[in-house]
């Protein structure tokens, strides 16, 4: 994963419309740096980099926003992501299959390469929908950011009430959300929900990190290894189901590699909730979210 260009000419006193420009254009120039890696290819650390560089800029978009006047810029940004992310899975899958086939005894490299090829399948036309909307976003869909940025008129600093108020707010679904993965140890929905809104709060956090350097370095260090742990049990929540429908119709030979999948992704995926649950019984137990709130309100 790429880091974001730095934010420059911004801290704790910059107007809040003026951080929000330069916030905004930051982001966007990150987008834009992988429009013509993906023009006629789809490399798979290419599209994953731009798909976080266009969660960054919706991050900002919604951080920024008031009275819906990034509603636009919003839905351009997100339709790109959306075919982002349809390869970025499939590719994730990809190499998952890859890896487990090396790595099978010889009985089961079978039924592996049976899902492999299965899967391998859907990847052009997927790259299809990603290259018609990447030639979108570069035909029209940066200058709907660029124009929706142009007329924002925000009150405030960068370090004021509004920015304090949302972080706040992310920071209270984040606690929410842990709340109910506590209450339901391996609900699918649960963990993805909280991997949603830990997205979220890193990206804000990266934002907001010129006005509040020492806190949000702090929540940085803890958010985002929780994240990439809830990252990875997304994965493993995507691939047993996978294996399980592709088992129900694999013929005998195919058998010893669909349950040796199985089996390794759900000891895979028991590994991951444990450590999700530890990283989330330390950050309750440390007040960690509520003693960042505290500062912020």
């Amino acid at each position: 994963m790429g880091k974001p260009a730095p934010i420059e000419g911004v801290d704790r006193d910059t107007a809040l419309d003026e951080a929000a420009r330069r916030c905004i254009a930051a982001r966007l120039a990150d987008v834009r740096t992988f429009e013509e890696r993906l023009t006629g290819a789809a490399d798979a650390d290419d599209v994953h980099d731009m798909r976080v560089a266009s969660r960054r800029l919706r991050a900002a978009l919604a951080l920024f926003d008031r009275k819906r006047q990034l509603r636009e810029a919003e839905k351009a940004v997100r339709a790109l992501g959306e075919a982002l992310g349809e390869v970025r899975e499939l590719h994730v899958q990809l190499e998952w299959l890859r890896g487990a086939g090396a790595a099978a005894a010889e009985k089961e490299r079978h039924g592996i390469a049976m899902l492999l090829a299965e899967r391998e399948l859907r990847l052009p036309r997927r790259v299809e929908r990603l290259e018609a909307a990447v030639a979108t976003w570069t035909a029209e869909g940066w200058a709907a950011v660029e124009a929706g940025t142009a007329g924002l008129k925000l009150d405030g600093r960068l370090g004021g009430h509004r920015v304090r108020r949302r972080l706040a707010r992310q920071l209270k679904d984040v606690k929410r959300r842990m709340v109910a993965v506590a209450k339901k140890a391996g609900d699918v929905r649960a963990a993805h929900k909280l991997r949603i809104e830990a997205k979220k709060l890193r990206y804000a956090a990266e934002l907001a990190q010129p006005a509040f350097p020492a806190d949000m370095d702090a929540l940085l260090d803890r958010v985002q290894p929780l994240q990439e742990l809830l990252g990875n049990l997304h994965d493993a929540d995507v691939h047993i189901p996978l294996v399980e429908k592709f088992l129900v119709r694999a013929e005998g030979e195919a058998q010893p590699g669909a349950l040796a999948l199985l089996r390794t992704e759900m000891a895979r995926r028991e590994e991951l909730g444990t450590a999700v649950g530890d990283s989330i019984g330390a950050f309750r137990e440390e007040r960690v979210l509520e003693q960042l709130r505290d500062v912020l309100c």
